[in-house]
């Protein structure tokens, strides 16, 4: 898929600087094994956990209308992402893509069927599970997205706040038996490399402790 990459606005803050987040965006682009629409969604991902709400958010819906993701599929992710970004982080979000969009999201709701079974629940407190599980009910029953990116989602989200214990191993497993190999989750974490090197690092970590697990 040909796609017209917003990069003037990046460009012109500086000289120097411009040329290498252009050379970055360039090396994401080219990360082999994942369609162009769920890059789309983990450079949100990233931008609602990190607040990068400005010229970055902008330009990633704007790649995301590009990629074929209508108004309605782009507010879905931010749906997904609440209970994993957390509440606040999605409000502000939303706040942000109606003031981008201007009225122009507004049809309603596209139908289809459910992504699929979520996650497992942590075996952990009781009540914290019990509303867990709501939350991922409530999502994975949803249309619009696929098992497969809910699932690619979580695993981004726990890269970005570095929660690369006992979630990360339920997201990862929730990818995979949604269909995505081991290559595939390595190329999403490359993917992420140029939204924070040593996060990246540390997740790649915890992703060979669970391969060598089996």
């Amino acid at each position: 898929m040909s796609v017209d990459l917003p990069v003037e606005r990046v460009v012109v803050l500086d000289d120097d600087f411009g040329p290498m987040a252009v050379e970055a965006g360039g090396h994401a682009m080219s990360v082999p094994g994942l369609a162009l629409r769920e890059k789309v969604m983990i450079w949100l991902a990233g931008d609602v956990c990190n607040g990068h709400l400005g010229v970055p958010y902008e330009l990633h819906l704007s790649l995301g209308l590009q990629a074929g993701l209508p108004w309605q599929e782009l507010r879905e992710v931010l749906r997904h992402l609440a209970p994993y970004a957390g509440y606040p982080a999605v409000v502000q979000a939303f706040v942000r893509l109606r003031e981008i969009a201007d009225g122009a999201d507004s049809a309603p709701a596209s139908v289809g069927d459910p992504a699929g079974e979520p996650p497992a629940p942590p075996e952990v407190d009781g009540g914290f599970a019990d509303w867990l599980r709501q939350q991922e009910e409530t999502r994975w029953g949803r249309p619009l997205l696929t098992a497969r990116e809910r699932a690619l989602l979580c695993v981004a989200v726990d890269v970005f706040y570095q929660t690369l214990g006992e979630p990360f191993r339920t997201h990862v497993e929730a990818a995979r038996a949604a269909g995505v190999d081991a290559e595939t989750l390595r190329n999403l974490l490359r993917l992420m490399g140029e939204l924070g090197a040593g996060k990246v690092w540390q997740a790649l970590e915890a992703l060979a402790a669970l391969e060598s697990r089996g």
